[in-house]
């Protein structure tokens, strides 16, 4: 089998792959894309535990594919309030798209 070698993989490319790549991450997109929620919602929405939610919510936004309505607490043992609203910054993502279908094409 030939090896390709990904040295020249653009940014949005590496994240696009990174951010899809775990179904508990796309789970999570999907339902945020859908409209605003929050991490109650999206616990009682998903067949996802409370901790594949939250880890999957700190992804995207550290990625830039979702934004928050409160700030980021960094302090340990501290989190986001649990009404925090995310949306999805559908700019980002297809960006990252482009640049994923523009690798592919190249």
């Amino acid at each position: 089998m030939a090896r390709y070698p990904l040295d020249d993989v653009p940014e949005g490319v590496a994240r696009l792959q990174y951010l899809v790549s775990a179904p508990g991450r796309l789970v999570v997109l999907r339902a945020v894309l859908d409209g605003p929620t929050n991490f109650t919602e999206l616990v009682a929405k998903l067949d996802l535990t409370g901790t594949s939610v939250r880890n999957a919510l700190d992804e995207l936004e550290m990625h830039g594919w979702l934004k928050a309505s409160s700030e980021r607490v960094d302090e340990p043992g501290r989190r986001r309030k649990r009404n925090t609203i995310y949306t999805a910054d559908r700019a980002v993502i297809m960006g990252d798209l482009g640049a994923f279908l523009a690798f592919l094409g190249r």
